[in-house]
């Protein structure tokens, strides 16, 4: 067999996603492009072979599928991406067969897709409604990733804990002492103004001897 090129076809979901995602996030370069419409072909330049996306597929792909491209300077490209803002799932970390290697986001598009595609083939009823739940979750979970990491529970957690102060004291009329009780249940170290001290009697002590009676 004598091979003259090669090309990995891949058959979206979404075209008009994963155009945007190879041609303007990767920053993949455009061989050709064929036909008309949203399901319109598109074909990149891949290293040594080409992408081509076209048509339209019901299902994600199967999980195990993965995208492995080698670059030639892997910082360089890790500048760039942050630039494009492309969210880092795993920095640079080399791998035991001798590769630096880095993840991005999409790792985390495939991670959600072989979740959806397995819970679908158990057929399992709290599976299904595990997978529901996720997928309309989706867009937060993808921004945790494109964040790296940043969440908002502190805050709500945080937030829970005044209403809880509030609901217990029945409401507070002075706010500096609702300021106080804030800080002893959440811990926050606020700046607040130091109360004056009290001025009170002091104790008079005294000594009784009995006299002697004789």
């Amino acid at each position: 067999m004598d091979v003259l090129s090669s090309r990995l076809l891949l058959r979206p979901t979404d075209p008009e996603r994963s155009r945007v995602f190879y041609r303007d996030t990767l920053g993949l370069a455009i061989y050709r492009e064929f036909g008309s419409g949203p399901e319109r072909g598109m074909v990149f330049f891949l290293g040594g072979g080409f992408l081509e996306l076209s048509g339209r597929a019901v299902a994600s792909p199967a999980p195990g599928m993965a995208l492995w491209l080698q670059v030639r300077e892997l910082a360089a490209v890790r500048g760039e991406l942050g630039e494009r803002g492309v969210p880092i799932l795993r920095e640079p970390r080399r791998e035991p067969w001798g590769l630096l290697e880095l993840w991005i986001v999409a790792m985390a598009r495939v991670a959600l897709d072989r979740f959806y595609h397995w819970a679908d083939g158990v057929q399992v009823p709290e599976l299904s409604r595990l997978a529901r739940t996720v997928r309309a979750w989706e867009a937060e979970i993808l921004a945790f990733h494109l964040t790296n990491g940043c969440s908002n529970g502190p805050t709500e957690a945080i937030n829970l804990l005044v209403k809880k102060v509030k609901r217990v004291g029945h409401g507070f009329r002075n706010f500096a002492n609702y300021k106080l009780q804030l800080l002893l249940h959440c811990g926050v170290a606020w700046q607040i103004h130091r109360t004056a001290r009290l001025r009170g009697r002091s104790p008079r002590l005294g000594a009784y001897s009995p006299q002697a009676v004789g």
